[in-house]
């Protein structure tokens, strides 16, 4: 009874409370199946548009699968990348033929196909070949330059043969090459063309040798002998007067030096000698007597 007159108490308020709650509408939410529709466009529209990219860039590839493919027929079948001129230079030794023979057929292959790194490796074989370089000049032409060895001396071994200043062997030793110095005392043992049979302390002595020969001293009477005499002492002989110098590989710098010293020391008219040792620390070692190989028993070079 009481909570009923409390209700009444203001029945103005309890009129608009009413009225409100008639003016409000209760909240829905959207139906599943629209829901389920819109999920369902999204899908299929993002589903197609990924099919459309793969497609786009299959076709995209094939494109160029197909383009590099004809490309590459076209570049390597063509009668216009047939090589038709070979130009060499370098070359004074070896001729032309004897290049192309060890590189292989060149002229007609098409020029991409060509390997030619493997071509400078087998001419770079060649004993007298230093150094090669190939390129290709589009689009019919090979440029090949040749950098050749040096013949420096002869070495007589099991047969007498030409080397250049690394000590390579680059063929057997003809008239031709009688001007050059002639190493011997390295033994007999048979070589291969194209291998070093000098160490470097010996080019270094045929370098002294060389400067040696500079002097005004060996004007008219060249050294152009080099015997090896055990491991380390070397012996030079002159061409015309036999004359003989001896020195030690390990110092060649300084024998050299005190050679000069001598040769400075004496008057103009008695700068002669038929032997020096320059292989002492220190020391020079002179005699003036007639030609060693003239003694008996003496060893010839």
């Amino acid at each position: 009874m009481d909570y009923a007159l409390l209700e009444n108490k203001n029945p103005g308020l309890a009129w608009d409370q009413a009225r409100t709650r008639r003016k409000q509408k209760p909240r829905t939410s959207p139906a599943p199946q629209a829901r389920a529709r819109k999920s369902g466009a999204e899908r299929l529209a993002a589903f197609v548009k990924r099919l459309a990219d793969a497609v786009a860039k299959t076709a995209l590839f094939l494109a160029f699968v197909y383009g590099a493919y004809h490309g590459y027929r076209f570049l390597t079948a063509s009668p216009r990348f047939a090589v038709e001129d070979v130009t060499i230079r370098g070359n004074h030794v070896l001729t032309g033929e004897q290049v192309l023979g060890w590189t292989g057929d060149i002229k007609g292959k098409n020029i991409f196909l060509l390997e030619l790194k493997g071509m400078a490796g087998r001419l770079g074989e060649h004993p007298w070949v230093r150094s090669v370089s190939m390129e290709r000049m589009f689009p019919r032409r090979i440029n090949i330059a040749v950098e050749e060895r040096t013949p420096y001396a002869r070495v007589r071994m099991d047969r007498t043969y030409v080397i250049d200043n690394y000590g390579v062997v680059l063929t057997q030793a003809g008239p031709e090459y009688d001007h050059l110095p002639l190493i011997v005392g390295l033994g007999s043992a048979p070589v291969r063309l194209g291998e070093n049979v000098v160490t470097d302390r010996i080019i270094s002595g045929l370098h002294t040798m060389h400067y040696f020969n500079r002097l005004k001293f060996f004007q008219g009477d060249p050294i152009d002998t080099f015997q090896m005499i055990g491991a380390h002492r070397v012996a030079f002989k002159t061409r015309n007067k036999g004359r003989r110098i001896f020195m030690d590989l390990n110092g060649l710098t300084e024998s050299f030096h005190n050679f000069k010293i001598y040769l400075n020391a004496l008057p103009e008219g008695e700068m002669d000698f038929q032997y020096i040792d320059l292989s002492f620390k220190g020391k020079v070692i002179v005699k003036n007597e007639r030609r060693a190989e003239d003694r008996p028993g003496a060893e010839k070079l």
